[in-house]
């Protein structure tokens, strides 16, 4: 791999270069990497340690400025900076739940007030006598009844129909970052026999499918894409409506000009075929590549745990607890957790265990934050945590009861692995690819059945099970690395384009 350059002169391009478009990447916020952009950051930083054997460089594409070469020793310091917010120590715990309107808080403000001016007997005297069966609450609903009426009378039955509830149309698309050609970038051109290999979220930048669009018609570059699931078209219901948009064109987008796909698992790979039929698209190659899972740069061996700064974790003492870790979605599956643990309580009382969550807020999070953090129940059981760096989540593997990850669905479930990595069992969900990641290391449930949920939690409680689970991963689980994930990349490469 070259060092940086320090002028704009193009070099003469005589063999097959493989670029990696890594525009996706510049435009995000340093310290994001979950999900996709982890990935993305993990491939590079292994390339820069491990650079494979063919002409490998890093290009972005920006509508204005069309193809640039970064200079990778920019890009590696980049990445640097790219990490060094997760690595600070998490903000303490804040109440994220979604803020109330005016009249809310106007009328919960009246509340307080009211309570503290009448005293809890005159309370429960007009609640029994005035309203519940009193005349109050006999004959509230004539005000109503009667508004309704007048309503039906003036503008019709139409006025008595539910209006449809707004979505806000907002493009969820990020825009390219200001930058300056002939510093760190520089304009190159593309030969036909060059390879580019998108590692994902292409869906996520403005204008980037039409400026890679372009120059492939133009110039005839073979194209590589991944795909890590195709939730949001499988299943909308998790997400904005304007997301579900962008997405699916994307994915259409990518099965058209692609000449290679990725998929991060066997079942996405599968599904990719299944959608490419239903949608009447050719569909070009499809192979699984592996993504790595060694968090920390830890190996199958588990070393000795750390203890956990308790003031970090829970207020009093540092309480048995169980890990789930990923953004805080629907879709994971974050409120079927909350009324597990409302369970748990009941039948365990002071024995249930903490439940710690690792994971930023995600699509529709505010209302489950909301129930979990206001909960009489659940709100001293229950910890979010926001912001982690990879040495707290490590720790918070470590010391950990067992991990849990009821997702409803996922293209991989990198939790799951993570959690076997550091020896731990993970309760996941028998859909999609999580028996793909767990096999037989992993205990399984039915994410719409909080029975199910909460039997497998009990059973894991019990140290003598957890303890011939661990060791069943700690003596067969090899997990896969970054470095083997980047050689899958290599080979596959190698193979279609016969380099």
């Amino acid at each position: 791999m070259e060092a940086g350059r320090n002028s704009t002169k193009i070099e003469d391009q005589s063999t097959t270069t493989v670029w990696i478009n890594v525009s996706v990447l510049l435009v995000l916020p340093k310290g994001y990497i979950t999900g996709i952009p982890r990935t993305i950051h993990k491939i590079i930083d292994n390339l820069f340690h491990n650079p494979i054997q063919f002409s490998t460089k890093f290009c972005v594409f920006y509508e204005q400025y069309g193809v640039l070469e970064v200079d990778p020793l920019y890009l590696k310091d980049y990445c640097k900076l790219f990490v060094e917010k997760s690595a600070k120590p998490e903000k303490p715990e804040e109440n994220l739940s979604p803020k109330l309107g005016i009249k809310a808080r106007v009328k919960g403000k009246l509340k307080k007030i009211l309570k503290k001016l009448i005293p809890s007997k005159t309370r429960q005297w007009l609640r029994k006598n005035w309203f519940g069966e009193g005349p109050l609450g006999r004959y509230w609903f004539i005000p109503h009844k009667l508004r309704k009426g007048l309503k039906y009378a003036w503008f019709g039955p139409d006025s008595l129909r539910p209006k449809p509830i707004k979505q806000e149309r907002r493009s969820r698309k990020l825009l390219a970052p200001e930058i300056t050609v002939g510093k760190n970038f520089y304009p190159i051109t593309l030969m036909a026999d060059d390879v580019v290999i998108d590692l994902g979220a292409i869906w996520a930048v403005e204008g980037l499918m039409e400026t890679i669009e372009k120059y492939k018609r133009q110039i005839g570059f073979r194209l590589v894409t991944m795909i890590y699931d195709l939730i949001p078209i499988r299943n909308p219901q998790f997400f904005e409506e304007i997301a579900v948009e962008n997405f699916t064109a994307a994915t259409e987008w990518q099965l058209r000009n692609s000449d290679l796909i990725f998929a991060i698992s066997n079942y996405v790979k599968s599904d990719i075929s299944k959608y490419a039929l239903e949608i009447k698209i050719n569909v070009c190659p499809v192979e699984t590549i592996l993504l790595g899972s060694d968090l920390a740069k830890r190996t199958n061996k588990i070393t000795e745990s750390k203890q956990l700064d308790s003031s970090n974790l829970m207020s009093n003492e540092l309480a048995p607890y169980v890990l789930t870790v990923g953004t805080i979605e629907v879709r994971k599956n974050h409120f079927g957790m909350y009324l597990a643990w409302k369970r748990l309580r009941k039948l365990l009382h002071e024995k249930t265990p903490h439940l710690v969550i690792a994971g930023k807020p995600g699509w529709l999070a505010g209302g489950i934050i909301h129930h979990m953090q206001h909960d009489p129940e659940t709100r001293d059981l229950i910890k979010v945590m926001t912001e982690v760096s990879d040495d707290k989540l490590t720790e918070l593997y470590e010391n950990c009861l067992f991990t849990l990850y009821p997702s409803f669905e996922e293209g991989w479930g990198l939790p799951v692995e993570e959690s076997m990595v550091y020896g731990k069992l993970c309760i996941t969900s028998n859909r999609s690819s999580m028996p793909e990641v767990g096999k037989e290391y992993a205990d399984y449930v039915e994410p719409d059945d909080i029975n199910s949920i909460v039997n497998a939690i009990i059973q894991a409680l019990d140290p003598d099970y957890r303890k011939n689970r661990e060791k069943l991963i700690q003596e067969t689980f090899k997990p896969n690395s970054w470095e083997s994930c980047a050689l899958q990349i290599e080979g596959i490469i190698k193979k279609y384009f016969q380099l």
